[in-house]
């Protein structure tokens, strides 16, 4: 089966707890998900094998961007002192604040690749594997300096660049305490290493910088009658 698939996901704005006179607003708009996936399913061998290939193209319009609003930074003075008298609406000296803000367009494209075969009544294997890339199509000034903070091509964080796992389950029919067949299966799935937040800050001088998350991988084996 070949098919063509289309999906809006829709995550509603709401309100900032602002105090003062932020840089931004104190309300944030819904963000929107446009999916556009084209896919394959099949089976081969009379039936023992299933193959499925999915391609996708997520626009994200409107991104909810967490981030510390720039106006809670101190005001200084001539001589880099802070001096509260010099406070600014908007611009600093505002109470220390955690925003939600629109930021503007990313996307996030994906190809998807699955196995499973029994290689007879008894065995059975399988795998899968995810490649992504996620990253911003606009850039933005956050902060009122006439200086892009976002640009486009930043990766989105928290999103692996790939993902894969592998399975493999044996099962046996048993007549034993009242089941009819046993079984034990492990898997085993990686997912690639990921950002911690969306804006490229220093890990020297940044309260709260960004890092890279290692990847890692997560092995299990479960076993039931």
């Amino acid at each position: 089966m070949v098919y063509g698939l289309y999906t809006r996901g829709l995550r509603q704005g709401g309100v900032n707890r602002s105090r003062g006179v932020p840089f931004f607003p104190n309300t944030y708009e819904s963000d929107i998900m446009d999916n556009y996936e084209l896919g394959f399913k099949s089976n081969f061998a009379d039936g023992a094998g299933r193959f499925n290939l999915t391609a996708y193209n997520m626009l994200w319009s409107d991104y909810q961007l967490n981030l510390v609003d720039p106006a809670s930074q101190q005001c200084l003075d001539g001589n880099g002192n802070p001096d509260p008298s010099l406070n600014q609406p908007g611009v600093c000296g505002q109470p220390w604040q955690a925003i939600i803000a629109n930021a503007g367009e990313a996307h996030i494209n994906g190809v998807n690749a699955e196995i499973d075969y029994a290689i007879n009544s008894n065995w059975l294997i399988g795998g899968n594997y995810e490649i992504m890339e996620a990253e911003t199509d606009t850039q933005h000034d956050l902060n009122g300096d006439m200086i892009d903070d976002l640009i486009k091509g930043l990766r989105l964080p928290l999103v692996p660049s790939s993902k894969a796992s592998f399975w493999i389950e044996y099962a046996q029919p048993i007549d034993l305490f009242g089941g009819e067949e046993f079984f034990i299966r492990t898997q085993w799935s990686y997912t690639g290493d990921s950002l911690s937040v969306l804006e490229p800050r220093s890990q020297v001088d940044e309260p709260n910088p960004q890092f890279r998350n290692p990847a890692y991988t997560v092995g299990d084996i479960r076993m039931g009658v």
